[in-house]
């Protein structure tokens, strides 16, 4: 009975087992089997790219252009912030009265090929031997006057410049003189933030130029007597003490003083890494100094009859020029403008498609001794330090490339005997850098290390700028200075750089260098209040000065009366004939301090040419030696374009900035329809601005025409 009953068991488990199998197998076999999706011949699906689309026409409105690398500070009115970046961002932002006369393209054409690095031939120099011309701003001004000095000094109270008559004169003619210059600035010229650009900028700009070490232009500036406003801020009197000539360089860059006023960081640092509005085509939307990059965005609010072309620009900084043609053929940059080393013109030019041009703008590397240093009183000894710096290795080192016409052994300069002046290791020569740019700190280590090499003991110090210009190079307690400096191939840019200075900036003893930055921002910002004060009122230039050396006589001792007599003779100190400015008066282009008679006389104000003896006279007194003239390559890709010119070697060629100067006139352009504008762009010409309405057959829509729909829409 137990073993039938585990044989019937066994069996039950054994018909259950077999059940659950065949039911299993019935079950899949009734699964459905999906077989291919059907395909239709000849036809291919295209997947949905919507916002791939989207992005490609945000980035056909965007322009990136390398530069070379920056660091803080882009006040165009500062010596120590001079670079190609900071007049680059200058003229899309800014608003000035005049801008320098461009030159047509067809020139300055650069290839690898054929153009030694050094060798510069574009259009722009062709006036350099000349004077340089200028173009009236008329989306700033409705116009400019010169007015006869007879009738401008009788006016009433309430409008101190009175009508006067105006001269017929030609306002961009730089050699005119002019002792009254009226300014009527366009009705609706307005900064971003909605605030009309007035009279008070240009009284803004003028008070803080003339109260700031460092300042550009401060010699031309201090020859204004009164700055006049009315018509509800429109129109602008300027007054000088005598007739000045090249005028038109005053005002340049004009800046918000509604917001700068307000700015704690002041006239000073106030741009340092940002721009509280802007007066141009576009406007900084960011400054990023960490990773080199600077945004510019299309100013809504500008009036001027050419908008900005594209909606976006950066400025991105290259880390060589491999780096540099790598983004230009991936087409993550359009164009670069940089200091070219050795090799750069090559390396861009294997680049498919692009073109170069070298330009050199009118500035240099200058290295200047101090005419305040106990330690070079002795003229011999400022020649003899002159004469041991060898130019063609100093340049070489800064630049990375050799120039054309140089040597190793420094060409034909002569050399002077090693002069015994007390320089020793433990009390070197002091050698001050007023910028931060790479080029500059290379030509002072370069130097430093040849004087050394030499047996004259020399070493770079790390002096702030506004600490060197205030108080370092005034008393004396620095050696010399490497900065750049505009060229002295005119007759205003040679007294910037030459003329005694009217002691308009105050200076600060040293007592130390700590103490005397302290002192220096608390004066930065009692100017700064001083002048917020002033504002409701017309600013007196003359009780501006006389505040300022009341603030100066609290700090050294010295009365108002004492520094206006020092402003005026100079009290100069007598180094072997060469009189020297005074402590008191702080430093600007003038950095060696020569303080002259006879060279301010030949460089009088009214003066239209540059005296043929000046030239002998500056190399008589040792005081500065041109290390480096700067060059820049710009480097074009076919990714954009200028509407009416058939490509970039049509395009105008600014005196300062090359062929950058028209930045904000461009756009992107795709590559295929390239060929196809180019000869749109030369059969429009004679008219720019057909090109945004016209499309030729109106076949193969691309980004081009996204951007000129967009742009009309704005």
């Amino acid at each position: 009975m137990f073993i039938r009953s585990r044989r019937h068991a066994a069996s039950r488990r054994f018909f259950v087992a077999s059940t659950l199998c065949v039911t299993a197998a019935l079950a899949s076999s009734c699964m459905a089997r999906p077989s291919d999706a059907p395909t239709v011949p000849g036809q291919q699906e295209v997947p949905v790219q919507q916002e791939d689309t989207a992005d490609q026409a945000k980035k056909m409105r965007e322009v990136t252009v390398g530069v070379d690398e920056f660091v803080e500070g882009f006040n165009p009115h500062l010596l120590a912030d001079v670079s190609p970046v900071t007049s680059l961002v200058a003229r899309l932002t800014l608003p000035s009265v005049f801008t320098p006369a461009p030159v047509e393209g067809e020139a300055g054409d650069a290839s690898a090929a054929a153009q030694a690095p050094g060798v510069v031939d574009n259009a722009a120099n062709a006036r350099s031997a000349g004077a340089p011309q200028w173009l009236l701003n008329s989306d700033l001004l409705d116009s400019v006057q010169v007015i006869e000095s007879d009738d401008s000094k009788d006016g009433d109270a309430r409008n101190g410049a009175g009508n006067g008559k105006a001269a017929d004169v030609d306002i961009t003619d730089p050699t005119v003189a002019a002792e009254h210059v009226r300014y009527r600035i366009r009705k609706g010229a307005q900064w971003s933030d909605g605030t009309p650009i007035s009279g008070e900028d240009f009284r803004y700009l003028f008070s803080q130029v003339t109260s700031t070490p460092g300042s550009l232009d401060t010699a031309t500036y201090e020859l204004i007597k009164s700055i006049d406003v009315s018509d509800g801020g429109r129109q602008i009197d300027v007054t000088f003490t005598q007739p000045i000539t090249h005028w038109q360089r005053l005002f340049a860059h004009l800046l918000p003083a509604h917001l700068m006023r307000s700015n704690t960081d002041g006239f000073s640092e106030g741009l340092a890494s940002r721009f509280p509005a802007s007066g141009g085509q576009y406007t900084v939307e960011s400054m990023d100094v960490g990773r080199n990059i600077i945004r510019l965005v299309r100013n809504d609010r500008y009036w001027g009859e050419q908008p900005a072309a594209s909606e976006v620009i950066t400025l991105r900084a290259m880390r060589s020029a491999i780096d540099g043609a790598e983004q230009l053929r991936s087409k993550q940059i359009h164009a670069v403008q940089v200091r070219p080393t050795e090799t750069s013109e090559l390396t861009y030019g294997l680049v498919p498609g692009v073109a170069e041009f070298f330009h050199e703008p009118n500035r240099e590397l200058v290295f200047s001794t101090n005419l305040a240093s106990s330690r070079l009183a002795d003229e011999s000894v400022r020649r003899a330090i002159l004469s041991t710096i060898n130019v063609a290795e100093v340049s070489e080192v800064a630049t990375g490339r050799r120039i054309a016409g140089g040597s190793g052994d420094g060409g034909d300069q002569e050399r002077f005997e090693t002069p015994q002046a007390g320089f020793t290791e433990d009390n070197p020569l002091r050698i001050g850098i007023i910028s931060d740019g790479i080029a500059a700190r290379a030509a002072a280590f370069a130097v430093a290390d040849q004087l050394t090499a030499a047996g004259i003991p020399a070493t770079v110090v790390s002096y702030s700028p506004a600490d060197m210009l205030r108080s370092s190079l005034p008393y004396g307690t620095v050696d010399a200075v490497v900065a750049w400096a505009e060229q002295p191939n005119s007759v205003q840019a040679a007294r910037e750089r030459y003329v005694c200075t009217e002691g308009s900036v105050s200076s600060l003893p040293p007592k130390d260098l700590d103490e005397a930055g302290a002192e220096s921002a608390a004066e930065s910002e009692s100017e700064s209040d001083s002048e917020l004060v002033d504002s409701s009122t017309r600013p007196a230039p003359s009780g501006d000065r006389e505040k300022s050396a009341e603030e100066q006589g609290s700090l050294d001792g010295t009365t108002p009366s004492e520094q206006s007599k020092s402003s005026t003779s100079a009290e100069p100190a007598d180094l072997n004939g060469v009189p020297v400015a005074p402590k008191s008066a702080a430093r600007s282009e003038n950095l060696s301090g020569l303080c002259d008679p006879q060279i301010d006389e030949l460089l009088a104000p009214d003066s239209s040419a540059l005296p043929a003896e000046l030239a002998d006279i500056i190399a008589g007194h040792s005081i500065e030696l041109t290390l480096v003239k700067d060059g820049l390559l710009t480097v074009v890709s076919p990714e954009i374009t200028i509407t009416g010119r058939r490509d970039s070697s049509q395009w105008t060629d600014d005196p300062v900035l090359g062929r950058l100067g028209v930045l904000g006139e461009v756009r992107r352009v795709s590559t295929q329809s390239g060929a196809r504008e180019s000869s749109e762009n030369s059969q429009t010409r004679d008219n720019p601005r057909e090109d945004t309405e016209q499309d030729g057959s109106g076949q193969n829509q691309d980004g081009r025409d996204n951007i000129d729909q967009e742009n009309k829409g704005k």
